[in-house]
């Protein structure tokens, strides 16, 4: 079994962004994914971090990618065409966009299609976060997820994210998938040899499966209420934009982004104080028996991210060698 290396986020950013040009990424697109699987991995999510680099780059070789461009302009309402480019990218711009348009008008909502896996869909929740707005996104992906009582895939593993601005720290962040299992912890299940926990899993045939090589399929998570989630985010970013209801893997995926200025309403400072307030409340709040700690949303993530600023984040000694790090 492989060691790891630790490295400081800022040398292990500038490796990424060396390692996708020397795959043919533009340097704007290079610095967008780099800084995504950076956050990711900072964050403790593996499942969305360096385990994608390497298909990433693979892409900018074998497929071919087009303008991004917006096709459709509604008031505060883009729809854009991603070219077939890294899903990554198209997110990036159309929360910029979400931003831009929110900040002028109040709200906005953007959409994307012709695009592929935009990694951790919390990042650019965040994006807008920052910019004391809120951020709301999901998006899909090819067929992966089952209906609630079925065994085949119908819809993506559909992650929803909401970014919150709050007048303290931490920042609020919720961000989820709606399948029991994603595709990133199948790949990091494979890759270590364990396998998956019973129940949540199907093999081709429709066949229970603890196998992450012979998974086809995953349930919902909750039930009948992540089952109702899951296929209102597959109606929302794909009817909706004119997007396949059911893509091919890699292709054609769906994004929807909504941006919210707190301020149509009241005026940030206050909604901040009072969102601080709840979050207060929550956090001293009567603890069940063993629990030490209520979080929020995103709370334990936000830690790890601070250690890891300090401390550095570890790499796969094979990821590192990848990146031409020396080990």
């Amino acid at each position: 079994m492989s060691g790891r290396v630790r490295l400081q986020a800022r040398s292990l950013k500038d490796a990424m962004i060396s390692y996708l040009r020397r795959h043919g990424a533009p340097p704007d697109h290079a610095e967008i994914i780099a800084d995504v699987l950076l956050e990711a991995e900072l964050r403790g999510k593996e499942t969305h971090g360096l385990i994608r680099l390497e298909g990433i780059a693979a892409r900018y070789s074998k497929d071919e990618m087009g303008e991004i461009k917006v096709v459709k302009r509604t008031g505060n309402h883009l729809l854009i065409d991603g070219g077939n480019n890294p899903g990554y990218v198209v997110a990036y711009l159309a929360a910029q966009r979400a931003i831009d348009i929110a900040r002028r008008e109040g709200s906005a909502i953007v959409g994307a299609m012709n695009t592929n896996h935009c990694g951790m869909l919390g990042y650019y929740a965040d994006m807008i976060r920052k910019e004391d707005l809120i951020g709301i996104a999901t998006c899909n992906c090819y067929p992966f997820t089952t209906p609630l009582g079925g065994t085949e895939p119908v819809f993506g593993t559909n992650p929803v994210a909401v970014g919150i601005p709050t007048a303290k720290e931490p920042p609020l962040l919720f961000d989820a998938s709606l399948a029991s299992l994603t595709i990133g912890r199948m790949l990091i299940q494979r890759e270590r040899g364990e396998p998956l926990p019973e129940g949540l899993a199907y093999d081709g045939e429709g066949n229970p499966t603890t196998d992450p090589a012979e998974a086809r399929a995953v349930i919902p998570f909750g039930g009948h209420k992540g089952y109702g989630l899951m296929l209102i985010s597959q109606i929302l970013t794909t009817a909706l934009l004119g997007a396949p209801i059911t893509p091919p893997r890699g292709r054609d995926y769906g994004i929807l982004i909504m941006a919210i200025n707190p301020e149509i309403f009241v005026p940030i400072d206050r909604f901040k104080e009072e969102v601080s307030k709840l979050i207060e409340r929550v956090k001293s709040s009567r603890k069940a028996d063993g629990v030490e700690e209520i979080l929020i949303p995103g709370e334990r993530s936000w830690r790890v991210r601070q250690r890891k600023l300090k401390e550095g984040v570890d790499v796969d000694e094979r990821i590192a060698r990848l990146l031409d790090i020396g080990i």
